[in-house]
C-alpha cells in the first residue's frame, strides 16, 4: 500500500487551480434546516447538475508539490477525450520532463530527459493497491464527476443512487459508499448546490487520499473547478499538490499526436517515478 503514494504522484502532475475571485457579500448556503434529505435525492441532483465533458483542455496550470520534505514547481498541461485517453504533459524551466498517458487498457509514463518508459495495466495497479483502479477512476477524478470506486464503470444513475449513505450538516452533504473499496470507504463532500467539493478514501485509523476542488468557474456553459488540492498519506509519509489552472477550455473538439514509442527504451515504474 506504500505504492499508494505513487498513484497520488501521477495524479499531481495534473490540472487544476485557483484564480483570483471578487469577494462576495452573499450569504453562505446550507442544507435545508427543516428537511432530511435523502443519499438517492443528493446523487441525482449531483448527476443531474453534471454536463458532459467530451474534450478538456487544459493548455497550463502550476503546480506546487511537497513529498518526503521536498518540494517542487512545475507548469503541466493536460488533454482529456472522454473515454479515449488523458494525456498529461510537465515541463519545469520550459522544458517537457515528463509526459503520461493513460488509455483505457494502460497507462504509460514517458521520461523525456532519460528516455525511457514504462508501462502498467490497470489489473496490475488492483492487484499492487488492492482496490479498484481504472481509466474511468482517474478521469472521474480529474473532471470531478461522481463515481464509485468498487464498481468505477457504472455511469447508470439508479446503481449510484442506491450506493451511498448520507450525513446532513448545515454547510455540506456527505456521501459514503456503503460498499467499501478493498479495506477502505469512498466518501463526497457535495455543497448545498450540489456540486462535488471532496472526495477521499480513508482505512479504518487514517485518511488515505483526499482531492479538495473550489473555485469552480462557468467554462462554455460548464461549471468547472479551478483549483483543485490532492493530499496522500501512507504510514507517515505525506504527499501535498496545489493546482492552479491558468488556460483551459472545455468541449473544443481537438486530437492528440500519436507518441513514437520507439524512441524509449522500456523499464519498469518504479525506475521512474521517486522512492
Amino acid at each position: 500500500m506504500q505504492k499508494f503514494l505513487k498513484i497520488g504522484l501521477i495524479l499531481l502532475v495534473v490540472l487544476t487551480g485557483c484564480k483570483s475571485r471578487p469577494t462576495s457579500t452573499k450569504a453562505p448556503l446550507t442544507t435545508p434546516q427543516n428537511q432530511t434529505v435523502t443519499a438517492e435525492h443528493v446523487v441525482n441532483q449531483v448527476l443531474k447538475s453534471q454536463n458532459d465533458l467530451s474534450f478538456v483542455n487544459i493548455a497550463k496550470a502550476e503546480t506546487n508539490l511537497s513529498f518526503m520534505d521536498r518540494n517542487f514547481y512545475v507548469v503541466s498541461s493536460v488533454k482529456i477525450i472522454k473515454n479515449q485517453e488523458i494525456l498529461i504533459s510537465v515541463m519545469v524551466l520550459g522544458m517537457e520532463m515528463l509526459r503520461i498517458q493513460m488509455l483505457p487498457t494502460s497507462l504509460y509514463i514517458f521520461d523525456k530527459m532519460n528516455r525511457q518508459y514504462s508501462q502498467s495495466s490497470y489489473d496490475d495497479l488492483t492487484k499492487m493497491f488492492g482496490t479498484e483502479i481504472s481509466y474511468q477512476i482517474f478521469e472521474n477524478l480529474l473532471t470531478n464527476r461522481l463515481f464509485m470506486i468498487s464498481n468505477a464503470n457504472a455511469g447508470e444513475r439508479v446503481e449510484l443512487q442506491k450506493a451511498f449513505s448520507i450525513a446532513q450538516l448545515p454547510d455540506k452533504y456527505i456521501i459514503a459508499a456503503k460498499q467499501k473499496a478493498g479495506t477502505f470507504t469512498h466518501f463526497f463532500d457535495i455543497s448545498p448546490d450540489f456540486k462535488i467539493l471532496a472526495t477521499s478514501l480513508n482505512d479504518d485509523s487514517s485518511e488515505i487520499l483526499s482531492v479538495n476542488y473550489s473555485n469552480f468557474d462557468n467554462k462554455n456553459g460548464v461549471l468547472f473547478p479551478m483549483k483543485i488540492d490532492l493530499r496522500a498519506n501512507f504510514k507517515g509519509k505525506g504527499l501535498f499538490a496545489n493546482f492552479d489552472i491558468q488556460k483551459i477550455e472545455i468541449n473544443k473538439k481537438f486530437e492528440i499526436a500519436p507518441i513514437n514509442i520507439e524512441r524509449y527504451k522500456k523499464v519498469e515504474l518504479s525506475s521512474i517515478l521517486p522512492n
